[in-house]
């Protein structure tokens, strides 16, 4: 997992660093950014697939960072750290597609278990689309196997029948005149 952490606080942003490494060690940490512009820049240059963001920042907050960040990648994911505790900001953030939304201070279990929810959410979402792409392949294959047995009329009606079923094709007869010339035409 990739991941950019976002907030104001040097002193915050270091204490997440030091927690997510130590509790993490697989979780690649790509950057910080000390508010919400530098916040939208990284994303878009670094592609991370989590950011840890604040709310309230200057400039850009966090609310807005995620809104415009969500514009042009709706993979990201993130997890919202605010000291707010109003359910204005929640819903705000929550509409945006936000995760998670953990209270400062917060507590080191509820940022893990953060993370883990969502790491376990990409690993899902990476399975399903290796899946596909390993349909997509077998699909592949499977009609160029169907299509070589029928030129080669080596289909029986019944086996033909449960291909045009899975394929979700009607293929009831077809032809192919193959012309094979030696030599010189003069």
């Amino acid at each position: 997992m990739r991941l950019i952490i976002v907030d104001d606080e040097e002193l915050e942003r270091k204490g997440l660093r030091k927690m997510i490494q130590t509790e993490m060690p697989e979780v690649t940490i790509l950057g910080e950014a000390r508010n919400g512009r530098i916040a939208i820049d990284l994303a878009e240059k670094l592609r991370p697939d989590v950011m840890l963001m604040d709310i309230q920042m200057p400039g850009i907050d966090g609310v807005e960072a995620v809104k415009a960040i969500r514009k042009k990648n709706k993979e990201i994911k993130f997890i919202v750290i605010s000291a707010f505790n109003t359910f204005e900001y929640a819903k705000g953030v929550m509409q945006e597609g936000v995760k998670e939304y953990i209270l400062k201070p917060s507590i080191k279990e509820e940022v893990m278990a953060a993370l883990r929810r969502v790491q376990g959410e990409l690993e899902e979402q990476k399975k399903k689309i290796e899946i596909e792409h390993n349909y997509n392949r077998a699909l592949s294959l499977m009609e160029s196997g169907w299509l070589s047995s029928l030129l080669l009329e080596q289909v029986e009606d019944m086996y033909l029948q449960e291909w045009n079923k899975l394929l979700n094709i009607e293929a009831i007869k077809g032809f192919i005149i193959l012309f094979s010339f030696k030599g010189k035409i003069s």
